[in-house]
């Protein structure tokens, strides 16, 4: 059987019971009534309690019931109650007394009253309860019951339509339980369980205060003002106090508060003793840190609490926080106001009753006979033993002193009264009865006055839905309505007992709590010398960043451990660490974003960058603007126009990059760096591989053979250029694709970020960078390669600085640039420098030289026609101009100290060598016979060239005729020019470069009077013209007298080997077409002939039958025709004389100090 059904079952047998024995307690409420003023009795003798009942007559009848007196350990009752007792009881009394006088209110029905004493104990209350059903059992009215004796019972049981009351929680349970057998409305005043709105369980039960769930909240805010984390609880072991502490304990959670211990006291049908008290006290002391106390209980249960604590002399130590139990009450606090003061209460908001004061003052029990208890009340007040009255367990020691009241007194504010706090519920509780039966007229009898048939009829269900229905306005001008569940508007005041001044004592209103709490702190007081609260904790707060850490799971208490640098705390337990990216707060509850750091444009470390790379821009475009002005001038020419702008074009995109590595990344400038960087070194290092990798393959070329390199040509070299940068293009939109460029923070250390891209981190960037790293070591391979060639080629050796130099730059950038990753600023100038800088040494290495002669020294920047072939003035280094003579050809010969030329290899002829000396000879008696002869002197010289490409090659590819006309080989066809001086004129320049190469006629005349010589080229292709080049030179020789041998010239004269000098082309074996410190190539006159005429053979017979063949002394030589070289060429003095000889491979000049005194000896 369930529970509910078994005690159903229970309660109504006991109310069978009851109901029997009906009789006999009527006749012992007589019998005690009659004994009354017996006079003075044994204390054996008294009979306690005795049973009273306050009973008004009335069409209505409302029951009532409340704690009249105290509970008492050793009898069933104790001594009476004035505040929640007596007051109360009077206020119920008070307001049907009201409402009977108030003709709107059920006009001509009067309500009744039988209001019982339940002493505060759920098992008295549950009897007294039986009282309320009896006239529900007997419908009819008026019936009566006899006594044993036979005498008539004075009670006359009428029908109860309702129930006010009980007090306490634990007796209204038991009261309701019991009610709503009969469908007995009850309204409770002051029972605030949360149990009690459970409406399946008590449905008929409503009551006019809120539940203790509001009351929690409201203490526990309270608490949570003060800043209280620990506290204890002390509550009556009773629904209340349970449910009371189960409220509280929810709420401590939810707010972090710590319940230290949580200690009971008997409640329910015996009185706790003084040793519970006493013990509570010290287990209270057993920690010093605690000093709030929450106790819920009655004001029985407060008051000996306090005298506990006055005798554990706890005065001042502790913190109380009352409930609605005893709120406001003054037996708690009589005697022990030191204890209680600066206790803290909890109420429901409740205003007190106008003219309660001055009705409560007008009592007196010679007059006012309806209230049983009054006279006990004035001999508890004024301890003393009114007249005649019965005695009781409390009062006979008042009789043997003779201590007699004085019937001229009354109880008022005089006389220690104050009107309880919570009367108005007891009020708000009548007034709902007397709207809701006012309503239930109003609907059934309709306007007949009184007491209608139809209205007897009506049900306690029927009438429970009036009553959750009615609204009015209370005594005190305030609305009232019950929630859903029956209870009252959750409204609470807050008092706080303080000592007013020395001595006196009260409960001061510093708050309320409504919807939430509203206290004025300022108001409250703990102690008149001492007004702040102490705190309550078991172990002090941590502070920042520090978590707690239980010392074991039944305690609050903790040790403070500070969380780790980078972690923050998750709640009080829990130290979390940031992620990656985030730091903590000052606080450290919350995990901050570092902050991203680039390089800004106003930092130092963007404007030094900025500065050089504006520097550079303006440099290179300087530069670049004096190229393209002198376009056209053989230095410029001569550098290679077409690969100079894509150097120039590299260095621009190597500066401008400075600006891009400086911007604020983002995914467009990211791009821009993974793409730019390694496109500006590709377009700088493919030009200049280009170059070193041209003048190695000619000059390797030429050690081999005589063939001249392929894609030597500056379209070829153009071509290729473009080809290399564009395996650069096709791999960086590889990158973009596979590897797309973002923005991305990146975090060197926990508390520093730095926005960067994506390719920095992934290590794309440097993949990009491979490419550019690979050419730059084939150019710098190149460089190192061409370092030894002649000087005239000097532009690989300046491309060899700046491969080692840039090559440095970077060994340098890399330590700097991994050493500094943390660093995104320094990092950052770091490369824009290293970018930069490379940038401007291969701008300062490779163009500024050109700049120097173009700006500094125009006299050099000229169309020189010269081959060199050694550092110092040999036999090939002699310049083919008018003015090489004889003489200069054997002083030239005399300085050669070897049989080789020194930096190409070539043989000296011993035959080119005698005949020199013949011609020399010849020339000088000649020159004697002129000048004595004071005649034009006059000279014819002819150069013929008859070309055997089979027998051509020696140790070097080309060979010059000591006039310094050059023979070239291109494959198996060879062809010749005349290199003219610098202050040449040259006219008809069409006519040598269409001109044919194999017969090339040189005509020089000099007269006396201007020493000035004509020289005549001409070609005898036929049908062709010749058409002569002239070239001036003046002399200071004066007329008649012969010319004195020139010494050597100058280093740095026109006529000299300069050692700024670059060729682009082979020794002995390409044309160079610049000046002094000229370099690069464009195509030549001899390029053109050569591209463009077959070879012509060898002529086979001389000019002339004077013509004098001299053969080579070397008889080791073979004889035959393949052996011999193929070059012959023939000198002619005409009209006197001309002489051929042929020119044997293998014959070397063996320079004896006899042949060199000639050679210097000798003039035209």
């Amino acid at each position: 059987m369930p529970p509910f059904r078994l005690r159903t079952l229970l309660l109504s047998l006991f109310v069978v019971y009851m109901c029997g024995n009906a009789t006999t307690l009527a006749c012992e409420m007589e019998n005690s009534t009659s004994e009354e003023g017996t006079g003075s009795l044994l204390n054996a003798n008294i009979k306690w309690p005795v049973q009273r009942v306050v009973s008004i007559e009335g069409d209505l009848v409302l029951g009532g019931m409340f704690n009249i007196h105290e509970r008492s350990d050793a009898y069933t009752c104790g001594k009476v109650l004035e505040q929640s007792g007596v007051q109360a009881m009077e206020a119920m009394l008070y307001t049907v007394d009201m409402v009977n006088n108030d003709h709107t209110i059920l006009p001509n029905i009067t309500i009744g009253v039988h209001i019982l004493d339940s002493c505060d104990r759920d098992t008295v209350g549950l009897e007294q309860a039986v009282d309320f059903i009896r006239g529900s059992m007997n419908i009819v009215g008026g019936s009566r019951y006899k006594c044993e004796d036979g005498s008539v019972p004075t009670v006359d049981y009428k029908k109860i339509v309702g129930v006010v009351g009980c007090s306490s929680s634990v007796t209204s349970i038991q009261v309701a339980n019991l009610l709503k057998l009969f469908t007995l409305p009850q309204i409770s005043y002051w029972s605030t369980s949360p149990e009690l709105s459970i409406k399946k369980r008590f449905p008929y039960f409503s009551r006019t205060v809120p539940s203790d769930e509001f009351q929690a909240r409201a203490i526990m805010d309270i608490v949570t003002t003060f800043n209280w984390t620990y506290i204890s609880v002390v509550y009556e072991d009773s629904n209340y106090g349970q449910q009371g502490l189960s409220q509280l304990k929810a709420e401590a959670e939810r707010r972090g508060i710590c319940i230290y211990l949580a200690l009971k006291f008997p409640r329910d049908s015996q009185m706790a003793s003084s040793e519970c008290f006493n013990d509570i006290m010290k287990d209270l002391g057993s920690k010093d840190t605690v000093r709030v106390v929450i106790v819920y209980g009655t004001d029985q249960d407060a008051a000996e609490l306090m005298r506990a604590a006055k005798r554990a002399n706890t005065a001042g130590r502790y913190v109380w926080i009352g409930s609605d139990g005893w709120s406001s009450r003054q037996s708690p606090a009589q005697g022990q106001e030191d204890e209680l003061e600066g206790a803290i209460t909890i109420q429901p908001m409740a205003q007190e009753i106008d003219g309660f004061d001055e009705y409560f003052a007008s009592l007196n029990p010679a007059t006012h006979r309806r209230d049983p208890w009054l006279t006990e009340l004035w001999e508890e007040h004024f301890q003393c033993k009114w007249p005649g009255s019965r005695l009781t367990p409390f009062n006979y020691h008042f009789d043997s002193i003779n201590k007699t009241c004085d019937t001229n007194v009354s109880i008022n504010v005089h006389t220690g009264y104050k009107q309880d706090g919570q009367l108005q519920f007891i009020v708000n509780a009548v007034l709902a009865f007397a709207h809701a039966l006012d309503d239930v007229h109003r609907t059934y009898c309709k306007n007949v006055s009184g007491l209608c048939q139809e209205m007897k009829k009506v049900t306690g269900r029927e009438l429970l839905e009036f009553i959750r229905n009615v609204s009015f306005t209370g005594i005190t001008g305030q609305k009232f309505k019950f929630s859903a569940v029956g209870d009252g508007p959750p409204r609470y005041k807050i008092l706080n007992y303080q000592q007013i001044s020395d001595g006196v004592y009260e409960y001061v209103p510093v708050g309320s709590y409504s919807e939430g709490l509203d206290v004025n702190v300022s108001m409250i007081r703990f102690r008149l010398d001492n007004e702040s609260y102490p705190d309550s904790f078991c172990s002090k707060d941590c502070g920042i960043g520090e978590m707690k850490s239980l010392q074991n799971e039944a305690s609050c208490c903790w040790i403070c451990i500070p969380c780790q640098k980078y972690h923050i705390l998750v709640d009080e337990f829990t130290c979390e660490e940031c992620e990656q990216g985030k730091i903590p707060d000052e606080f450290k509850r919350q995990c901050l974003n570092v902050s991203l750091h680039y390089l800004q444009h106003s930092s130092p470390w963007a404007i030094a960058p900025m500065t050089f790379s504006i520097f550079g821009i303006v440099s290179t475009t300087v530069i670049l603007s004096i190229f393209i002005h002198n376009a056209e001038t053989p230095v410029v020419k001569a550098s290679g126009r077409e690969l100079s702008y894509v150097l120039f074009a590299g260095i621009y995109c190597c500066f401008f990059m400075t600006f891009v590595l400086i911007s604020k990344p983002s995914k467009f400038v990211c791009g821009l760096q993974q793409v730019g960087v390694g496109f500006c070194f590709s377009m700088c290092y493919t030009a200049l591989l280009t170059k070193t990798n041209r003048i190695a393959r000619i000059f390797n070329r030429a050690k081999r053979s005589a063939k001249r390199p392929s894609y030597i040509s500056p379209k070829s070299q153009l071509l290729i250029t473009l080809g290399l940068v564009g395996v650069q293009i096709l791999i960086s939109a590889i990158l973009l694709f596979t590897a797309p460029p973002i923005a991305k923070p990146d975090f060197p250390s926990r508390e520093q970020g730095q926005l960067v891209c994506s390719a920095v981190l992934d290590g794309s960037f440097m993949i990009g960078l491979a490419y550019p790293i690979a050419l730059f070591i084939l150019c710098t391979f190149y460089a190192f390669k061409t370092r030894k060639i002649p000087e005239a080629f000097n532009e690989a050796k300046f491309i060899g600085f700046t491969m080692y130099t840039i090559c440095i730059i970077w060994l340098a950038f890399v330590p700097i640039y991994y050493t500094t990753a943390s660093n995104i600023e320094v990092r950052t100038a770091t490369i824009c420098f290293t970018i930069s800088m490379s940038a401007a040494v291969t701008l300062a290495c490779i163009f500024l030289p050109k700049v120097h002669i173009i700006v500094l020294h125009p006299e050099k920047n000229v169309k020189l026609r010269r081959m060199t072939c050694a550092r110092r003035q040999s036999f090939y280094s002699l310049q083919g101009t008018s003015e090489t003579t004889a003489t200069e050809l054997a002083l030239a010969r005399r300085r050669s100290k070897m049989n080789m030329c020194p930096n190409c290899g070539a043989p000296i002829p011993l035959a080119v060598a005698k005949s020199l000396v013949d011609k020399a000879m010849k020339s000088k008696e000649k020159e004697e016979r002129n000048a004595a002869a004071g005649g034009r002197n006059r000279r014819a010289v002819k150069f013929k060239m008859p070309i055997d490409g089979e027998n051509a090659v020696a140790s070097s590819s080309s060979r010059r005729n000591p006039l310094g006309t050059t023979v070239r080989k291109r494959g198996a066809f060879r062809s010749r020019r005349f290199t003219p001086p610098e202050s040449s004129t040259v006219e008809n320049k069409e006519s040598i470069e269409d001109a044919a190469p194999p017969t090339v006629e040189i005509d020089i005349a000099r007269t006396p009077e201007k020493s000035k010589e004509e020289a005549q080229v001409t070609s005898p292709e036929e049908g062709s013209e010749k058409q002569p080049l002239s070239v001036e030179i003046e002399t200071e020789t004066e007329p008649g007298k012969p010319e004195v041998p020139k010494s050597s010239p100058p280093h740095d004269s026109p006529l000299a080997s300069s050692v700024h000098e670059e060729q682009e082309v082979s020794v002995c074996m390409e044309l160079s077409t610049a000046g002094p410190s000229g370099s690069g190539s464009s195509t030549t006159t001899e390029e053109v002939i050569a591209n463009h005429h077959p070879p012509v053979e060898p002529d086979s017979e001389t000019e002339d039958d004077t013509q004098t063949n001299c053969v080579a002394t070397n008889n080791t030589a073979p004889k035959d025709k393949d052996y011999r070289m193929a070059l012959q060429e023939e000198i002619k003095f005409a009209p006197e004389e001309e002489s051929g000889f042929p020119l044997e491979e293998k014959s070397d000049i063996n320079c004896t100090p006899e042949l060199s005194h000639i050679i210097q000896e000798a003039t035209c």
